[in-house]
């Protein structure tokens, strides 16, 4: 039985990199039994809480062109405001999973390469969480970046722990609505400023007692909104779950969390990308994920 699948194209002003992306989705195999229908949610440049300008509206024009070119069948949601990372993904999940009624989605970055069976991987994982209630978040971006592929070919059925990225993921519904539960005393305090405001003064203050009374003790102090959505997991139960293979690779030289020397720096350049298509994954136990877990807690 088919079932739709939304994919969402989260964008800002980088078309060149938007291009690159979505050639990456025109290769990709066909699902077996998700129809994928795509979205493009594009940010603005100008803030309504405080008027700074982020951006150049000509790119983000742009990158909505691009959007139309390859994908002329996709819908697009252009904000005619700066939301930020935080509220555009919100807007984002709230209108697939609540207004359009998806069951699952899969959210791409603009800067982000996926081979050729990304989706096609993606849909079983998605299957997969359907049937375990401990399982909130899935991906196929892989492990190690620069795992040797004579590795990865021997785990390539393998699942394990996501890090601390969120690339090119997909949810069900009952797991995102959980999470936003606990999430929306964050997007609260975010709501009120820019995003690129939020390590200072009293948002930063908020943020950090939130953190601590959902139980962040020692654990550090990390404001994005993949962090928190990442700690909301955690206080869940959740977990969030990628191959051992890689089967992207991140090309974000430039960006709100990146620079040429950091992107360097991180050895994205020498990610080994996986080389096959593959599947019939092994899902770890529930208590094996839940050993896991609590390893990497205290690394």
């Amino acid at each position: 039985m088919t079932e739709r699948v939304a994919i969402a194209v989260m964008s800002f002003d980088r078309p060149h990199y938007v291009e690159r992306v979505l050639q990456t989705v025109l290769a990709q195999q066909p699902m077996r039994r998700l129809v994928p229908v795509f979205h493009l949610f594009q940010d603005g440049c100008v803030s309504p809480r405080t008027g700074n300008v982020y951006g150049k509206a000509e790119l983000m024009e742009k990158s909505v062109a691009v959007f139309r070119h390859y994908l002329p069948r996709g819908h697009v949601h252009q904000s005619p405001v700066n939301l930020g990372v935080a509220l555009n993904f919100d807007r984002a999940e709230r209108m697939l999973f609540e207004d359009h009624g998806y069951a699952c989605a899969i959210f791409l970055e603009d800067d982000l390469l996926l081979q050729p069976w990304y989706f096609r991987v993606m849909e079983e994982l998605l299957d997969l969480a359907a049937t375990r209630e401990d399982v909130g978040m899935v991906a196929a971006f892989g492990f190690d970046k620069e795992m040797p592929l004579a590795e990865q070919r021997r785990r390539e059925r393998d699942l394990v722990l996501m890090d601390e990225h969120n690339w090119a993921f997909g949810m069900r519904r009952e797991a995102w609505a959980a999470r936003d539960r606990l999430l929306r005393p964050y997007l609260g305090i975010v709501s009120q400023i820019d995003y690129r405001d939020r390590d200072r003064g009293e948002p930063k203050a908020a943020i950090k007692a939130m953190q601590l009374a959902y139980g962040r003790h020692g654990r550090g102090y990390l404001s994005s909104q993949d962090s928190t959505k990442n700690l909301a997991l955690e206080l869940l139960g959740l977990h969030r779950i990628t191959t051992f293979t890689n089967n992207a690779r991140y090309i974000g030289k430039e960006g709100l969390h990146s620079t040429p020397a950091r992107f360097a720096a991180q050895g994205h350049g020498r990610t080994v990308v996986y080389d096959r298509p593959h599947g019939g994954f092994v899902l770890p136990l529930p208590e094996t994920l839940r050993a896991m877990r609590l390893g990497l807690q205290h690394r």
